[in-house]
């Protein structure tokens, strides 16, 4: 089964990590959009993933106004969580544990691709200019000790269960959106009716103003002849 890490030190962030290539494959199939992937550079090594533990979805303010948008970007974890995650993958590389140094390559989970030639645990980048690389040293293992003594394991079905529920909660907030949407455009609607009412009532008033001046004039000439 696959492992977490769960703890203060992570800053609202949660790692996986699959202990072979099955559980690599595993995690990849129930990754999420918000998910980043790790992995040690020119060695083999486990997938490590990371994942923030906020709400998944936001509403986000625009120069418009409010848009109801999903705010599933993959925004690149903080500085100390990517080394934390850098330093994991490097510890559960065989070659790699070895080295004195190593760099591991990261890139959001979304840019991975995996096509049909390929075996268990291969993947590969669908934009190479995504991925990023980090130095890790072996002294860097020491900052490993809090997180290590987090590490439960996880099953696949709960892997697959938080993929299905992030799908729930996308389409929810999908159908949200579009029914805020349709509300905003409908009270614009009804907003440029209103003032269309308006233009067009001072039109009318000025005209009936101007023939009431004229019909005056009229009866004024009347009356003085």
């Amino acid at each position: 089964m696959p492992y977490v890490y769960d703890c203060d030190e992570l800053q609202g962030y949660i790692l996986f990590l699959g202990r072979d290539k099955y559980e690599n494959d595993a995690l990849l199939e129930y990754s999420l959009p918000l998910d980043w992937w790790f992995h040690v550079d020119k060695h083999s090594s486990a997938h490590v993933y990371v994942r923030p533990k906020r709400r998944l979805f936001e509403l986000s303010e625009t120069s418009g106004g409010t848009a109801y948008e999903l705010s599933a970007a993959p925004l690149e974890p903080p500085t100390e969580v990517v080394r934390a995650a850098a330093a994991v993958a490097k510890e559960n590389s065989i070659e790699g544990a070895k080295q004195s140094f190593v760099h591991v390559v990261y890139t959001p989970a979304s840019n991975l691709l995996k096509s049909g030639d390929m075996g268990p645990g291969q993947v590969g980048f669908r934009d190479p200019k995504l991925v990023q690389r980090i130095r890790v040293a072996r002294s860097d293992a020491v900052r490993l000790k809090q997180i290590k003594s987090s590490r439960k394991e996880c099953t696949i079905d709960e892997l697959r269960k938080s993929h299905e529920d992030f799908q729930h909660e996308q389409q929810r907030w999908s159908k949200a959106a579009s029914r805020r949407r349709q509300a905003e455009e409908r009270a614009h609607q009804e907003q440029a009716a209103r003032e269309r009412d308006a233009r067009n009532y001072a039109h009318l008033h000025k005209q009936e103003a101007m023939t009431s001046n004229k019909e005056l004039a009229e009866n004024y000439e009347d009356e003085f002849l």
